[in-house]
């Protein structure tokens, strides 16, 4: 699969805002907490793209997509979901994208999104 080229994401594509600040609402600082681990693990979730795609693995590429999708949805990254989603579709269909395109693309998701959250005040315990 060639790599597209990559325009910078805009807010709304990356980010659902209400779901996020739903979740603030309902379970404040510890919001905080949950950004920050899945941010971090954003880092293993790059090196097990790597490392599915030079293995060939198309069931654990497919796996990891799909853990990545669910767990960025569930915090708002839309972005992150739908990228995620869109590798987990091309699998599917017998397609992984080369190692560079895996981590240029999830890396430029992920930084857009820290991005994105890092301008949001947090929402504190009242």
């Amino acid at each position: 699969m060639p790599a597209p080229d990559l325009p910078s994401p805009a807010p709304a594509d990356l980010f659902d805002r209400a779901l996020y600040q739903q979740l603030s609402e309902t379970i404040g600082v510890a919001m905080i907490e949950l950004v920050t681990d899945f941010l971090d693990s954003c880092k293993r979730f790059e090196a097990r793209l790597v490392e599915t795609v030079a293995a060939g693995s198309q069931s654990g590429f497919r796996e990891l997509c799909h853990e990545i999708k669910g767990s960025a949805a569930m915090l708002g990254f839309t972005g992150l979901s739908r990228l995620a989603a869109e590798w987990e579709s091309g699998v599917t269909r017998g397609e992984l994208p080369s190692a560079s395109d895996a981590t240029t693309r999830f890396k430029t998701m992920v930084e857009a999104t820290r991005e994105i959250v890092a301008d949001i005040p947090a929402r504190r315990e009242r």
